[in-house]
């Protein structure tokens, strides 16, 4: 296939999804926290009356890191949620199409149609078409460039009564056609890697312990605060070790036996990368079920090491060791995409108690 048929074709495909389901806007929207509502009553008798009055206060719960939360919910409100899908895989993908079905879930997501309330985080293009008789939503994304998982895709906002946030299981997701830039078959996995859901209108008591969280709780005139305990926090760096230079790349960390977790989970685990500053790209997604955190990043201009490449924040009882951290390379290439042969060394040089 020539060059000009290949980008015919691509644009073909963008156009008639943009027919078909109009997309949503670019910008970035915030991500959305907890709260916690308490509600206190005062019954006064005065003679042959009797007042009862109802004070509720929403105060929102700044939890720092959590090892345990247990929730108890009131009944009434609704659950204002973001919900944020991505590649868990390492695959890179130039065509990409998946349904998000919310039967089970109750309530739906923001707007109808090519109207939904979603946000485009990768690719060049991408249609969303929320199908609200069969309570499914419709996603697809393509890029000439092609990007590279893990990395979050998409961000939409969900509304569901009550006071109980869904969790990522009550959306089950179904590849319909995936594709690398090149037209050949690609294997990318996608799930949803965060839900934020701040929940309101009836009456909720939060209680959360361990690795060290705060927990403050107002109502009624009085404001108490309970402090967790247990977890101690320690950065982890990670370094690029040997003196390549690279324009791409992708790292595991299995830290099943490091006795902690990183804080944060998926996308937002609490991870920054140094590299950021000089232009690249990175991304990063933390699979608690099976204890590993996944790196990635792509740099134009490329960076050289040795260098500092991420710095994330640990959860522990006792400070583990940089032999905790199993490290794997997935991929490495340079600035012009071609491959680091051998695959370079990634480490962990320092474990710093913060």
């Amino acid at each position: 296939m020539t060059t000009w048929m290949r980008n015919m074709s691509v644009l073909g495909v963008a156009v008639f999804l943009a027919v078909a389901s109009t997309g949503c806007d670019d910008d970035s929207k915030n991500n959305l926290g907890s709260t916690t509502t308490t509600s206190s009553t005062t019954t006064t008798t005065a003679g042959d009356t009797t007042t009862t009055s109802s004070t509720s206060t929403t105060s929102v719960t700044v939890t720092t890191v959590t090892s345990t939360t247990t929730t108890t919910l009131g009944g009434g409100g609704s659950c204002a949620c973001e919900v944020t899908f991505g590649v868990t895989n390492v695959e890179t993908l130039g065509a990409l199409q998946y349904d998000t079905s919310y039967a089970g879930v109750g309530g739906g997501f923001d707007g109808t149609a090519g109207a939904v309330d979603c946000t485009k985080l990768a690719g060049d293009f991408a249609a969303f078409n929320d199908i609200e008789a069969e309570t499914k939503l419709s996603s697809a994304f393509i890029s000439a460039a092609g990007f590279t998982g893990p990395i979050d895709v998409a961000r939409c906002r969900y509304t569901r009564p009550g006071l109980t946030p869904p969790v990522a299981g009550d959306f089950p997701i179904t590849i319909t056609d995936q594709s690398k830039p090149d037209f050949s078959p690609a294997s990318a996995t996608v799930a949803v890697t965060n839900v934020g859901c701040i929940c309101s209108g009836g009456s909720t008591t939060t209680t959360t312990t361990g690795g060290g969280s705060t927990t403050t709780t107002t109502g009624g005139g009085t404001t108490t605060t309970t402090a967790g305990g247990g977890g101690n926090l320690y950065t982890v760096t990670f370094d690029l070790a040997d003196a390549v230079t690279a324009g791409a790349l992708q790292f595991e960390v299995n830290y099943s036996a490091a006795g902690g977790q990183f804080v944060g989970a998926g996308a937002a685990v609490s991870c920054t990368s140094p590299l950021s500053a000089g232009g690249a790209f990175v991304s990063f997604n933390d699979v608690d079920a099976s204890t590993q955190l996944n790196f990635a990043a792509v740099a134009i201009a490329g960076f050289t090491g040795p260098t500092i490449v991420a710095n994330c924040t640990f959860d522990a009882p006792a400070a583990p060791t940089a032999g905790d951290f199993a490290i794997t390379v997935v991929d490495a290439s340079a600035p012009d995409l071609s491959p680091i042969v051998p695959l370079p060394s990634v480490t962990v040089s320092a474990v710093t108690p913060q």
